[in-house]
């Protein structure tokens, strides 16, 4: 995704999520332990934090979609 612009980070114990904006899209970038281990987009920032959320505490919630 480029162009995109740091909105959030939420951080917890070894877990990082770093929410972006682009144009159309929110990007989640996930860490553990320092290593990126994954990323989502999501249509809206409320999923897009919400999902943050959910990484950095381990919340089991059922899966957002997007």
């Amino acid at each position: 995704m480029s162009n995109k612009e740091k909105y959030h980070t939420c951080e917890n114990e070894n877990r990082k999520a770093e929410v972006y904006k682009s144009k159309s899209a929110w990007l989640v970038e996930c860490f553990e332990d320092g290593s990126n281990v994954h990323q989502t987009i999501f249509g809206t920032e409320s999923k897009a934090e919400l999902y943050a959320d959910d990484w950095v505490l381990k919340n089991e919630r059922t899966r957002i979609s997007n």
